[in-house]
């Protein structure tokens, strides 16, 4: 009867939505499926979607969330929150590959979308032309995925090849005159040294320094950055080659303790 009087109203998608997530509760999931997608344009609005997954996750309908998110991310292949959740779901029932699909996914789509920040006039300071604390997290979430599931040569080899292959790319441009290619050039590195960190693969790492060194000797706090990851990483030597390019006084601590000559002893 309730669902009847739904239908021959004329109620906001939102009551379609909570009515059905109370038939959930009372387990009557074919009649919630029925309201969930009786919504206009569900599919088309991520955190109706997502609203409705938490819902069937709460009582342990995970299968149901799953299936819901699939279907929404089918219409909205690109939507860095579908993907997330879709990941997750691929991640916790092991199917590692699908999970790092999307969230290599997710990383590309936020790299292409990278914001970089521009001069505010009034006041000299820099301003981000969209929201970087979202670019920021989506970046955190991909990354930490793709560090968790390329268990398998193949993918750690295409995530490798797809960070070293964009960094080359970027490094032959005129980043002086392209903000946004100089902030995609620095996420990617940052992301790549952590990568190699967690591999512990120094040689690889390095190997790809000197010619990105050259390019940002006018930023030295990524310099800095630089050096710490090789003191974290064990790899003294190259945190000197690294710092002899910077004033000492920007140096971290710890490398202002050590001396060269300490590499031989």
């Amino acid at each position: 009867g309730i669902v009847l009087v739904y239908m021959d109203t004329q109620l906001p998608p939102h009551a379609g939505i909570e009515l059905g997530k109370s038939f959930l509760e009372r387990g009557e999931y074919k009649t919630a499926h029925f309201l969930f997608h009786r919504t206009p344009y569900l599919f088309e609005d991520s955190g109706l979607c997502l609203g409705i997954a938490d819902a069937y996750d709460r009582i342990g309908a995970f299968n149901e969330a799953e299936l819901l998110v699939r279907e929404a991310l089918a219409v909205a292949p690109d939507n860095p929150q579908l993907l997330i959740r879709s990941a997750s779901y691929h991640e916790i029932k092991g199917n590692y590959e699908d999970a790092w699909q999307e969230y290599f996914r997710l990383y590309q789509l936020t790299l292409n979308s990278l914001s970089a920040p521009h001069e505010n006039s009034g006041n000299g300071q820099k301003t981000p032309v969209k929201n970087t604390q979202a670019e920021d997290r989506y970046f955190q979430i991909a990354l930490h995925g793709l560090l968790s599931t390329m268990a398998a040569d193949k993918q750690a080899a295409d995530t490798l090849h797809y960070f070293e292959t964009s960094l080359d790319t970027l490094k032959q441009q005129d980043l002086k005159s392209d903000p946004i290619a100089y902030a995609r050039l620095v996420r990617l590195w940052k992301d790549y040294e952590q990568i190699c960190l967690a591999r512990e693969d120094m040689t690889r790492l390095n190997k790809h320094v000197e010619p990105l060194v050259q390019k940002v000797l006018d930023k030295p706090e990524l310099l800095t950055e630089m050096i710490q990851n090789r003191l974290a990483g064990g790899d003294i030597k190259s945190a000197f080659d690294i710092a002899g390019k910077i004033d000492k006084k920007l140096w971290p601590r710890q490398l202002q303790w050590l001396s060269p000559d300490s590499l031989d002893t």
